[in-house]
């Protein structure tokens, strides 16, 4: 009786679950689609027109040759630009679309590998899910919107990224399939070409990406073993290999060095390391104090947390008991501990238009009144500790909830950022 009200409950639960799962696909995709409809409106700026212009006179190959041997030795951005230019004023608005729905393509493709062989239900919408989550965190991380609404730039800087999730999606394909059978080598040389057209889109994406796949091999090696590392090093090695070949390229363009002259004139490059690694650090540092730059990191997060909570295992009831989650002590006064610490911070704040008592505009009284909130949470939570242990050991889906309130807590300090203007 016990056991048919369990799977009797089971089957609610999974019931309840599958449409939660949908909605949250659909609020994940919302932002993806709305970055499309923005794209909408972009129009032709700067470069654009000479690009065009080329364009519209001269085939891809030309337009690639001319500018190759005159000013940058991005041969696969420009090719492909010199391609597009018949979409005229279309291009930018078009290009931006056509890169974000690639862009979640790849990585749902990506998600079906890695989560390939797991025993996991309805794989599909919780690679969907993160896909489209993803590619919204990605783009509000972005240094400026230029990078993918700009004509003449987002093919350099975007393009990169869309063309490196594929790759990796087809090479978790081919590193799980034995050396010899069909389509391994082809798939080991299409991963290969991929990696060579993303080298060319812009000369510090060959850069990196050359510093990527070096550290990427040191990984392998590092951590796989027997036929897996062997199967990873060709697949990752001729990708690698195709990367420098496309370095190789670049350097050699004759256009790269008239404009590393014509630079050497009017700018001063920083050739102290030290003074180059703080330099870099308060910049990167500016960047994620960025609000919007922030929010895609914290959505990030957030995805984990959702992964974590979507993939657990369902343990048997009496290992639950065993494993049963529980309030430690310490982390609970560590995060009390950081909300006293706030008060002085948050308080001897004056705001430039005052609203709440006489000291905070509406949105730092927001700050203020989340601080006030924890503090009375961890004491609660510090007080009622015992009691709340107890009831966690009797919750059936305690891990489950827990992770809930983890993310929940999580989005509410995330809130924070948000708020103060």
């Amino acid at each position: 009786m016990t056991q048919q009200t369990s799977l009797g409950q089971s089957e609610d639960t999974a019931e309840i679950r599958r449409p939660i799962q949908w909605l949250l696909a659909v609020v994940c995709l919302a932002p993806t689609l709305l970055f499309i409809y923005i794209g909408a409106f972009s129009r032709l700026i700067a470069d654009d027109f000479c690009i065009i212009a080329m364009g519209l006179e001269l085939d891809p190959w030309q337009v690639m040759v001319e500018v190759y041997n005159d000013w940058s030795g991005s041969y696969f951005s420009l090719f492909l630009r010199g391609a597009l230019a018949p979409l005229d004023t279309a291009s930018p608005s078009i290009t931006a679309a056509l890169l974000i729905l690639f862009w979640l393509a790849g990585l749902y493709a990506l998600m079906i590998r890695l989560l390939a062989g797991a025993n996991i239900k309805r794989v599909r919408v919780l690679s969907l899910t993160f896909a489209a989550g993803s590619v919204a965190a990605a783009i509000n991380a972005f240094y400026t919107p230029q990078s993918l609404f700009w004509f003449s730039a987002n093919l350099q800087y975007t393009l990169p990224l869309v063309m490196l999730t594929w790759y990796f999606a087809l090479a978790l394909w081919t590193v799980r399939r034995r050396k010899g059978e069909a389509l391994w080598l082809p798939a080991v040389a299409g991963g290969a070409v991929i990696c060579f057209l993303s080298a060319g889109t812009a000369e510090m994406t060959a850069a990196f990406q050359s510093l990527f796949f070096a550290l990427l091999m040191l990984a392998v090696f590092i951590l796989l073993r027997g036929s897996l590392r062997r199967q990873a090093v060709i697949v990752i090695g001729a990708g690698w290999l195709a990367t420098l070949l496309g370095l190789l390229i670049i350097l050699m363009s004759p256009g790269v060095a008239i404009r590393s002259a014509d630079y050497g004139h009017r700018a001063n490059p920083v050739r102290d390391l030290p003074t180059l690694v703080s330099r870099t650090s308060y910049h990167v540092s500016r960047l994620m104090a960025d609000s919007e730059a922030l929010a895609g990191f914290m959505l990030l997060l957030a995805l984990g947390i959702l992964a974590a909570f979507a993939l657990r295992s369902r343990l048997p009831r009496a290992k639950m008991r065993r494993a049963a989650v529980q309030l430690e002590r310490k982390p609970l006064f560590a995060g009390l501990a950081i909300q006293v610490i706030c008060i002085p911070l948050l308080w001897q704040h004056t705001s430039d238009n005052p609203v709440f008592l006489g000291r905070f505009s509406s949105s730092f009284m927001t700050v203020v009144a989340l601080n006030l909130g924890f503090l009375s949470t961890f004491l609660l939570l510090i007080w009622q500790r015992r009691r709340i242990n107890d009831w966690l050991k009797e919750k059936r889906d305690a891990l489950a909830f827990a992770a809930a309130i983890m993310l929940l807590v999580v989005m509410l300090l995330f809130s924070m950022t948000q708020f103060r203007s």
